[in-house]
């Protein structure tokens, strides 16, 4: 299952409108760094109370612990030249001969990864032939917000894949 991720090798610095929620989220991040406020983003994300959300803080009780969370969107190559982006082409060379059925299922509402699952859907063989999945009002972390959704078409999925 490929869900709400992408495998960037730089992005093109004309396409400002596509790039533009992950760059202000890497800014974000440069500026806060490791006092990055974790319950209050996936408030924003999830849409459940900042108390509802401590548990996703629970890893992280301070900032010593936070350098993971801090570092995670500086290594998505924007450009590339960056180390990293040689990864992602490898790593998108590997899953363009990947044959194994593969679902592919991804939301409506992240403003960072809206839009990749027809990348995905074109890279990876595996993916082609089974129905596009897009889970409507959930935002990146649908897996937490849509579970019982995405159970379903997962078992569906695995049904038609036999």
């Amino acid at each position: 299952v490929i869900s709400n991720t992408g495998l960037p090798t730089g992005m093109d610095v004309y396409n400002f409108t596509k790039a533009a929620p992950f760059l202000l989220w890497r800014c974000m991040v440069m500026i806060l760094g490791q006092n990055l406020p974790v319950s209050a983003l996936f408030s924003f994300d999830t849409g459940r109370s900042i108390a509802g959300c401590y548990g996703y803080a629970a890893p992280f009780p301070d900032a010593r612990y936070r350098a993971g969370v801090a570092k995670w969107p500086l290594l998505v190559p924007i450009f590339s030249r960056m180390a990293v982006a040689a990864d992602m082409r490898e790593a998108r060379a590997f899953l363009g001969t990947w044959e194994k059925p593969t679902l592919v299922c991804f939301s409506d509402s992240d403003p960072i990864t809206r839009g990749a699952n027809k990348d995905m859907l074109q890279l990876i063989p595996g993916a082609r032939g089974f129905p596009e999945v897009t889970i409507k009002g959930a935002a990146h972390f649908l897996q937490d917000t849509h579970s019982a959704e995405i159970c379903e078409r997962i078992v569906e999925f695995l049904k038609k894949a036999k």
